[in-house]
């Protein structure tokens, strides 16, 4: 390996650390995440029910796939994430008061979008079951009150169908993209069962997550 080689192999780790915090950064803009640390900072109490290795959206379309703890405190709900992927991204507790929530659905699913303060501060879209879950060990439980009861076999059904849906579009995707093009073909058993694998067993963490 030449100088120059070295040179830029010894580089790469600072350049990949430098740019990890640029994009986790930018996300935490994106999403509210630093409006709401510093309107709500995180209060250090005991919670009732805390929900690890989450997932959820927030302000302007940023996913948060597994990363998310939601604990339900006295005073309101405890928001974090694993601090890999967010190196500046503290903690928030938002009162219980100060949420308001709105039925939606994604993919066949249904979710709850938070809104945390009155104009809006930020948001958050989870799965509406977890939110039932949080909510009816709150001093609010009436904050579930806009949202229909979602059962296991409900949910079950919903990621069943969003399986079904979203391997469909991707095993499409690479079946007829390289047709187009005239590259290669791939088989079509490829083309269907790898996206449909792997979206299933992202479906069953995710459903799991939800009833345990």
């Amino acid at each position: 390996m030449n100088a120059q080689a070295q040179g830029i192999f010894s580089f790469f780790p600072v350049l990949f650390v430098g740019t990890w915090i640029v994009v986790t950064t930018l996300l935490g803009f994106m999403s509210g995440w630093f409006r709401l640390q510093k309107q709500y900072p995180a209060q250090s109490e005991p919670s009732q029910l805390t929900l690890r290795m989450r997932s959820g959206r927030m302000g302007t379309g940023v996913n948060m796939n597994g990363i998310l703890t939601l604990s339900a405190c006295p005073s309101g709900l405890r928001v974090s994430m694993l601090r890999l992927f967010g190196p500046f991204e503290k903690p928030f507790t938002v009162p219980w008061d100060h949420i308001s929530v709105e039925p939606r659905s994604s993919f066949f699913l249904p979710m709850a979008k938070l809104t945390f303060g009155n104009p809006e501060i930020g948001n958050l879209t989870i799965d509406a079951r977890l939110w039932q879950r949080l909510a009816a060990v709150s001093p609010k439980p009436d904050l579930v009150s806009g949202i229909p009861e979602v059962s296991v076999r409900r949910s079950a059904y919903g990621m069943i169908l969003a399986w079904l849906m979203i391997s469909a579009l991707i095993s499409a995707f690479f079946y007829f993209a390289p047709r187009l093009n005239g590259d290669v073909r791939v088989p079509a058993a490829l083309c269907l069962l790898l996206p449909a694998t792997f979206i299933g067993i992202v479906m069953l963490v995710r459903f799991l997550r939800q009833v345990r």
